[in-house]
């Protein structure tokens, strides 16, 4: 599967948001130096309104959903996935999506 397919599952705009207020983990510095420095698709910085934290709040409301709508954000060695299911190692981050993925499958985004 590649990273555009991710979006096939529509990943839910993260509500707790209602200010505007995005994560930073995909600012356009930290986009550009995923990619190679090159601001090629709105790719990563879509995922900032989508994406929930791993505690409090965003965490409760992650872990209400069935976990097959459940994706985790995961940075490894400096290399970022996208995998379905709830992990915990690694983590930078969830989604969670209106259609359920029932494999296990594992994005790297380049």
């Amino acid at each position: 599967m590649i990273e555009e397919e991710f979006w096939n599952h529509s990943p839910l705009l993260n509500h707790f948001r209602i200010d505007g207020a995005s994560h930073s983990f995909f600012s356009p510095t930290t986009y550009a130096k995923v990619i190679g420095g090159t601001f090629q698709s709105q790719f990563y910085m879509d995922m900032n309104d989508r994406m929930f934290e791993t505690y409090g709040d965003e965490l409760n409301f992650v872990e209400d959903h069935d976990p097959s709508n459940i994706w985790t954000l995961i940075e490894e060695n400096g290399v970022l996935s996208i995998s379905s299911g709830k992990h915990m190692v690694n983590r930078v981050g969830y989604f969670v999506t209106e259609i359920p993925c029932h494999e296990n499958i594992n994005i790297v985004l380049d």
